[in-house]
């Protein structure tokens, strides 16, 4: 349409026009506005899926397969162990710097492949996009190495969370038993309740990151007989909390740390007061 068209338009065709060219306009803003909303660095990603035999693989454990970019160092989970490295972005262009590095923990055999599959595709990062909240890091060809979301930060007090791994003791990180829940909450009055077999309540101090749980917890006596193993992975969970000194959230995981930086267990968000 000319500008001698656009004269003899008439004037509700014209209003018309206008509106539909500002419909454009307004959704082009609004994409643009959503892309930059989320930005690499500084957002925490949880894993959804991951290249490995060709194709793109469901993550496991993916409560707790979290990574973050911030000024040009790499670290995270795929997990298992904690995975660190160094980065550089340009553009869309995204190339590790240094060879990862991780922690040396034992996990379930399906969790270490997994952990290998991810670090490769990390190793071989030659792009990234992110759209709507989303981000994939692709290879050199433009293939899909990775898929992962953004994480909105779960918060310590007023979240019901849900064991999914333990420290067994023996320098290993075992997954829960089915159909033995385990569950932890932590109130803004300094206290803690929970249930394992039995229901627990204790004590605690928050210093930033520091967290110290006060002895004794608290149990009720109920033998539970049911699944096999109930009873001592209890046993382990508590004694676990007893020597809990740090912990992390990443998006909606918590993780428990001893005081040799060690693992002791690692929980999901179930559930979130608004």
């Amino acid at each position: 349409m000319n500008a001698r068209d656009l004269l003899r338009t008439p004037a509700a065709a014209l209003l018309a026009v206008v509106a539909a060219l500002a419909g454009t306009m307004s959704a082009c803003a609004t994409d643009t506005m959503n892309d930059a909303e989320t930005t690499l660095e500084g957002t925490q990603w949880r894993i959804e899926t991951y290249r490995a035999d060709g194709a793109m693989q469901p993550i496991l454990g993916g409560e707790n397969a979290v990574v973050s970019f911030d000024d040009g160092r790499f670290s995270g989970s795929a997990g298992c162990n904690r995975l660190m490295g160094g980065y550089s972005i340009d553009g869309g262009t995204l190339k590790m710097t240094s060879q990862m590095a991780s922690t040396m923990m034992a996990c379930d055999p399906p969790l270490m492949e997994q952990e290998r599959a991810v670090v490769d595709a990390i190793s071989r990062a030659a792009r990234y996009r992110i759209d709507g909240g989303r981000l994939e890091i692709l290879d050199a060809g433009g293939e899909p190495l990775l898929t992962l979301a953004e994480l909105r930060q779960a918060s310590l007090t007023g979240t019901q969370w849900q064991l999914v791994s333990l420290n067994n003791g023996k320098q290993a990180i075992v997954s829960t038993l089915v159909g033995a829940d385990v569950t932890l909450q932590f109130d803004a009055d300094g206290r803690f309740s929970g249930q394992a077999c039995n229901r627990y309540r204790g004590a605690y101090a928050l210093n930033g990151n520091w967290l110290e749980i006060r002895e004794p917890v608290a149990t009720t006596r109920m033998m539970c007989p049911s699944p096999e193993g109930v009873m001592a992975q209890e046993a382990a969970y508590l004694d676990a909390l007893t020597r809990v000194v740090r912990y992390e959230i990443s998006g909606s995981g918590l993780t428990l740390f001893d005081g040799n930086a060690s693992r002791l267990a690692v929980f999901v968000a179930a559930s979130e007061e608004q």
